[in-house]
């Protein structure tokens, strides 16, 4: 989905988008998130050459829990305002700049053209957590069998469990 920012009028445009099944596994087809569904929607606001674009994500996709394995649904439902400057990113060139929260949340763009599709993959790989559970409560996987102890209790005791510290704490215990 593109926006041709010449053909905007003065004032706000508001806009929607559904993404569709071959767009989606394209999309992500290098991300960890799976069978995206989403629908996006906003407004841009022009005034002059002056553009504030607000964008809103809902949907759902597919990922892998960490602990267990099996896939869940994960949802979202996020928005972002951007600034959009025309020209130049100024942060490409060599020069140093300051860099300050106004400048997380900005776009340039050279040729009046605003491509939508890489700010949702942006808001949704952004929204998916470094560690994806299925449930808080996930029980994981049991360290003897393998078996996913969500689904059935295997029997075996882990009664060590493992923290990086447990070796120093060993280490301390003996010198005491």
């Amino acid at each position: 989905m593109k926006i041709f920012l010449k053909e905007l009028k003065e004032g706000k445009t508001d806009f929607s988008y559904t993404l569709e099944d071959k767009e989606s596994e394209e999309l992500f087809k290098d991300s960890e998130i799976k069978r995206v569904n989403l629908n996006s929607s906003g407004w841009i606001q022009r005034k002059g050459l002056d553009y504030i674009f607000y964008l809103h994500v809902i949907g759902s996709g597919t990922l892998i829990c960490a602990r267990c394995l099996d896939e869940f649904q994960f949802f979202f439902n996020e928005d972002y305002t951007y600034n959009i400057f025309l020209g130049k990113d100024p942060s490409i060139s060599k020069k140093e700049y300051n860099i300050s929260d106004r400048d997380v949340a900005s776009i340039y763009v050279e040729n009046y053209e605003l491509n939508v599709l890489p700010l949702i993959k942006e808001i949704v790989l952004l929204t998916i957590p470094m560690k994806p559970l299925c449930k808080d409560n996930c029980k994981g996987l049991c360290p003897v069998c393998g078996a996913n102890r969500n689904n059935k209790n295997c029997g075996h005791e882990t009664k060590e469990t493992y923290s990086p510290f447990t070796y120093l704490l060993k280490r301390i215990e003996k010198k005491e």
